[in-house]
């Protein structure tokens, strides 16, 4: 008699608490499945069979590619479809699973863990066991968080991709894992998030082509919206023939109408803006044969938007564009609708950034933008350069009304933009600019605002002096291990990655050694306090300030207390390479160590 719809629940229940017997089962081809429901009256029966069980065999590596159909005509993959999920490298522990669910807490909590991860990982393979498989399928325990928060998923992905680059058993890893794992379409996600980042060499290109196909033949026809657009940057990101008309087609059959289809034609424009000649020249040829066969008449209109974002910007349609403004022919209202309609287009941008040159219905242009920039439905980006080209119209007039915006109820965030811009404008605005951008935590400050936050041509003493000034205080309030401070720190180093050395105080130097528990007179730290994710912190700020010829007289001592610090802790061998690294990149000499690696 076999298994009843309780005792399967029954072996469902015992099965999650007996993760060996769980991936057996996993493993099992569907015919296999039924066969032990079949042999088996009770869930304990179905257990003791499942215990008896040998481990899954390990999957032959991928051959080469030669045909895509066999003999007999029928469709044929250079890779091999298997009912496992795990292979022989994959051994792991319960405790191994454990592990990496709490870097996954940890990273959903904001944390930088690219020292914990790296470590754990570098630690499985030493033990000849690829954790890959092990810390994708943890991430199923804290999924609903971990993929939600697209920051984390993009950390772990660099992190998996630096792990497995030039690494061909690790790139074959990832390939078992897109061809076995479909029903997870979260971690297939995150996989192939991490395969967009891989950068192609002559030992792994072989490799790297067939991971691309099985992304092709796998997924191209996803339903999941999140899911296909990561292959359709996979696609552009490896230029080829197939990998190129796989995102054609990928945007043929995306609603037109759906909100994301702008994404994907924002995508593909600076895909073109980056492409070198070569690549670009590709592009657009496997567009245009693509036209033949994949658009038809109703899709007329995605072609043209296609056309357009492939195009080469240039000043000569903006400047026909302003000579057209400029026009005394051109009356006031054609003036607005050429605006509005540019405002729409990818030349939107180009506009604003050449708005100066506008002569004529100045007045009437900049009610217009002042409009815009009230709607609640703008980027940030677009309330940046909205402001700007308010400014460079009519200063005057633009102040008081981005004033007048921030003295009423608005998110941080387009808070933090607006101080920016009038900072930009009066140097009475940038101690209230850094005093926001400090203490901003309402989003994640690198994905949102801060990146556009960028260039102080002028007043950059000023910028620096606010900075300084402002950190001195929050440590005179709260101490130099707050909460307070951790932010400051972190929104410091973000601002940071773009801007110049220019806008940062050298009286800040000492300040960041204290933030790390740094003794002077003893060379040595407080161990609380130098641990990795506030190393990353600074380090994310000194990155960009030391360099040959200030590291002798600023840093040289720090840093080489820095490496004695981390020489011997055993579970830190990435920290102490990076350190290591660092000085040598500074002082074109690498420290001694005990490490065997040095």
């Amino acid at each position: 008699m076999p298994l009843s719809k309780i005792e399967k629940r029954k072996l469902k229940e015992k099965l999650q608490k007996d993760l060996k017997n769980q991936l057996r089962y996993q493993g099992l081809s569907d015919a296999d499945r039924t066969e032990l429901w079949n042999q088996c009256e009770t869930a304990d029966e179905a257990v003791d069979l499942l215990a008896a069980m040998p481990d899954t065999p390990p999957p032959s590596p991928p051959p080469n590619y030669k045909s895509r159909t066999d003999s007999s005509g029928s469709p044929r993959t250079p890779y091999q479809i298997q009912k496992q999920l795990f292979d022989k490298m994959s051994a792991f522990t319960r405790e191994d699973i454990q592990d990496f669910i709490n870097i996954a807490q940890a990273t959903i909590a904001g944390n930088v863990v690219r020292y914990e991860l790296l470590d754990k990982m570098n630690k499985m393979a030493l033990k000849k066991h690829s954790p890959l498989q092990c810390m994708v399928y943890a991430t199923k325990d804290v999924e609903a968080d971990f993929y939600r928060d697209e920051n984390a998923v993009r950390q772990w992905a660099g992190i998996i991709a630096d792990f497995i680059s030039n690494d061909i058993e690790q790139v074959r890893r990832v390939i078992h894992m897109l061809v076995n794992w479909k029903m997870w379409s979260k971690q297939i996600r995150l996989l192939m998030t991490a395969a967009s980042e891989l950068i192609v060499t002559e030992e792994t290109k072989d490799h790297i082509a067939l991971l691309d196909m099985v992304i092709r033949d796998n997924y191209s026809n996803s339903t999941d919206d999140a899911l296909r657009f990561v292959v359709y940057q996979n696609m552009l990101t490896r230029p080829s023939r197939e990998n190129y008309q796989c995102a054609f087609e990928i945007l043929r059959r995306v609603n037109f109408l759906h909100g994301a289809y702008q994404r994907y034609i924002e995508e593909l424009k600076e895909v073109g803006k980056a492409a070198s000649s070569e690549n670009l020249d590709l592009l657009h040829e496997v567009f245009v044969s693509y036209c033949v066969v994949g658009f038809g008449i109703q899709d007329e209109e995605k072609r043209k938007r296609i056309e357009l974002a492939l195009k080469r910007e240039s000043d000569s349609h903006i400047q026909d564009f302003i000579e057209y403004i400029n026009d005394p022919a051109t009356s006031e209202a054609d003036a607005l609708k050429a605006v509005e309609d540019c405002l729409t287009t990818p030349q939107g941008g180009e506009l604003i950034a050449n708005v100066k040159a506008i002569k004529q219905h100045k007045a009437a242009i900049q009610d217009l933008l002042l409009r815009k920039l009230q709607k609640e439905q703008l980027t940030l980006n677009d309330r940046k350069k909205l402001c700007f080209s308010l400014i460079y119209m009519d200063s005057k007039k633009a102040v008081p009304k981005i004033n007048q915006l921030l003295s009423q109820p608005r998110p941080d965030s387009e808070k933090l933009i607006y101080h920016f811009v009038l900072s930009r404008y009066d140097q009475k605005h940038i101690g209230k600019f850094v005093n926001e951008m400090l203490s901003y935590q309402k989003e994640n400050i690198e994905e949102k605002p801060l990146l556009l936050i960028q260039r102080f041509p002028q007043n950059q003493d000023l910028v620096a002096d606010a900075v300084l000034q402002r950190m001195q205080q929050i440590r005179r309030a709260y101490g130099v291990d707050s909460a307070e401070m951790l932010l400051a720190v972190r929104n410091y180093g973000a601002f940071m990655k773009s801007n110049s050395l220019d806008l940062y105080p050298k009286e800040l130097d000492q300040l960041l050694f204290s933030y790390l528990g740094y003794e002077p007179e003893t060379k040595t730290f407080n161990r609380g306090r130098c641990c990795s994710r506030n190393l990353d912190d600074v380090f994310h700020i000194l990155d960009n300030v030391m360099n040959k010829e200030n590291y002798s007289t600023r840093y040289m001592e720090f840093m080489q207390a820095l490496f004695d610090h981390f020489k011997n802790v055993d579970k830190s061998p990435e920290l102490r390479d990076t350190i290591k690294k660092k000085i040598s990149k500074y002082s074109g000499i690498a420290p001694p160590g005990n490490d065997p690696r040095s």
